[in-house]
């Protein structure tokens, strides 16, 4: 009896690791990045998958590149029958051609292998060797220009203002050996710059390009642009796009920003406009100055004066008290205003400097210089051609006449406006009318008359 129920429990102990080993199936594992035949430019990859397992007790996955396995997991994350994203991350790959899976192992000692993918390596030989910014034509303390690859923005470390002019300056270098057989120029190089925001003003669009970089050869790019005058106060994003290629191959686009901080001075008023109507003045003696006067700081000013003057010219204008908000939103921003210039006609030829000055609390006597210009007006003899034909003081017309005398050149027969050629006459006699022809008539009456007597002797004889 006792045999019989041991036999039984065996049987039923078979029976229960049977119906469990159907039930526990082996995992299954999805690759979801990169996707198949991919190409990567810089070596660093991040291999991503999910392994479901109806236990939720994977202990292990490998990855596997080439047949060999690379990395180990043994923290993966699985629940039963919901699928959770794994990753192995992998850096410095070599340009080549890779095939890649991952094979996970549960509990219960099931393992299964995912499907297979191509990646593709291909380690560019572009690289950002340098970046400086200019403000104004001064070089800042320096821009690091890993900030072009990591995840922090790039910083313009000073305070710029408005109307500063920004230069950056980009250095591009190909690392490629030009020894290598598989060298390559990098080329069509784009460096854009895009900044826009209603609180700056106009918008920022500028790009430099290089066409070709040679092997182990550097070469630079500039974005230059201003700072609009009515821009506000505050940090601007100013994005910056690079793109390139190496040889056949379109690399990634390199995606960065520039912090842009500008900043307004506390008391800052400019002459944006100064411009002449003619800046030079010959027969006509008059012209006009165009005078646009803007608040750029950040306090209100209502004490603004503006002096224009010249004493030669006959100008000195003067206007006191302008009151001029720090608001570039405001109407009452800027002041502008169009100055008629009349020059004496007695005004000797040469160069005639119009000083235009801007004062804010106050005028030339108590307030504080903002800004000075100065343009030239220039004074020239008037030179226009008088007429062939005059009014005398009698109010009578002088006509010029010419006389063409005897073998004068035909390249000297032209004549004065105004006055119309005489045709010569050449009279043409018939030669039966002519002296020569008398002579010859005469001759033929001898010649038949001496024929005639020669013909008489001939018969009396």
């Amino acid at each position: 009896m006792k045999k019989q129920i041991s036999i039984l429990l065996a049987a039923v102990f078979v029976l229960f690791l049977t119906a469990f080993s159907a039930l526990a199936a082996a995992p299954a594992v999805t690759l979801t990045s990169p996707n198949d035949g991919v190409t990567d430019t810089d070596g660093s990859v991040t291999f991503k998958y999910t392994v479901n397992d109806d236990l939720g007790n994977v202990s292990n996955c490998v990855l596997l590149i080439n047949n060999t396995v690379d990395q180990t997991d043994t923290t993966i994350a699985s629940t039963a029958n919901a699928a959770t994203e794994n990753t192995f991350d992998k850096t410095g790959m070599s340009s080549g051609t890779y095939s890649w899976y991952v094979r996970c192992t549960d509990g219960e000692s099931f393992t299964v292998n995912s499907s297979s993918r191509i990646l593709k390596i291909f380690r560019s030989h572009f690289e950002i060797k340098d970046i400086k910014a200019y403000i104004d034509d001064s070089k800042q303390s320096g821009v690091d220009e890993d900030c072009a690859t990591s995840s922090s923005n790039c910083d313009i470390d000073r305070d710029v203002y408005p109307e500063s002019e920004i230069k950056l300056v980009f250095e591009f270098k190909n690392t490629w050996d030009k020894d290598d057989n598989n060298r390559e120029n990098i080329e069509d190089i784009t460096v854009t710059a895009k900044l826009d925001d209603d609180d700056f003003g106009d918008e920022v669009d500028v790009d430099d390009t290089i066409s070709k970089i040679k092997p182990e050869a550097t070469e630079t790019a500039e974005i230059t642009f201003t700072i609009p005058y009515d821009a506000k106060e505050g940090t601007y994003d100013l994005e910056i796009t690079i793109e390139a290629s190496d040889g056949s191959i379109d690399l990634d686009d390199i995606d960065f920003t520039f912090d842009l901080e500008v900043d307004r001075k506390a008391h800052e008023v400019k002459i944006k406009t100064s411009s002449l109507g003619s800046d030079t003045l010959k027969c006509t003696r008059s012209t006009t100055l165009d005078l646009k006067v803007i608040n750029t700081g950040s306090n209100d000013e209502d004490e603004v004066a503006v002096l224009a003057s010249n004493k030669d010219l006959g100008l000195n204008y003067k206007i006191t008290g302008l009151e001029l908000f720090s608001d570039p939103d405001d109407g009452d921003n800027e002041w502008t205003k169009t100055l008629e210039i009349s020059a004496p006609d007695t005004l000797k030829p040469g160069n005639y400097p119009i000083s235009i000055k801007v004062y804010y609390s106050g005028d030339d006597k108590d307030g504080v210089l903002a800004d000075d210009k100065k343009v030239s007006v220039n004074v020239e003899n008037c030179t226009d051609a008088q007429p062939a034909s005059s009014q005398t003081a009698n109010n009578q017309v002088e006509v010029i006449t010419t006389t063409t005398q005897p073998g004068q050149a035909a390249a000297n027969n032209s004549l004065p406006a105004g006055f119309t050629d005489v045709p010569t006459t050449v009279e043409k006699k018939s030669f039966f009318d002519s002296s020569a022809f008398l002579i010859v008539l005469v001759v033929a009456i001898i010649a038949v008359i001496g024929i005639g007597l020669l013909m008489i002797l001939k018969l009396l004889a």
